[in-house]
C-alpha cells in the first residue's frame, strides 16, 4: 500500500496508546470548522460542480461574515474556504 497503513489499523493503534494512557495527536484535520464555515465550503463546492465560476460564486455568497468586525466575505476568505472542498451529508 505504498507505506500507508490500513486505517483500522492507525485507530487500534491510537484506542491503545489512550487505554495505557499514552498522548494521542489529533488527526489531520486539527483545526475546528464552524458551522458557518462549512456550509460555505458546502455551497462553494456545490457551485462549482454546478460550473459557476469563483467570482460569480463569491458575488453571491459576499453578505456572509465570517466574524463580527466584518462587514462581507472577503476574497481572501472566500479563497481559504474554497481550499477545503467540503460536500453536504445528504448527497
Amino acid at each position: 500500500m505504498g507505506g500507508r497503513e490500513d486505517g483500522l489499523k492507525v485507530l487500534v493503534g491510537k484506542l491503545a496508546t489512550l487505554m495505557r494512557g499514552g498522548d494521542v495527536k489529533r488527526g489531520r484535520n486539527r483545526d475546528p470548522i464552524f458551522p458557518l464555515e462549512f456550509q460555505l465550503q458546502c455551497r462553494i463546492t456545490e457551485r462549482r460542480k454546478a460550473g459557476i465560476p469563483n467570482e460569480k460564486i463569491y458575488e453571491e455568497l459576499r453578505h456572509f461574515r465570517l466574524s463580527e468586525d466584518s462587514d462581507e466575505l472577503t476574497w481572501a476568505e472566500f479563497c481559504e474556504l474554497a481550499r477545503s472542498p467540503s460536500e453536504w451529508p445528504w448527497d
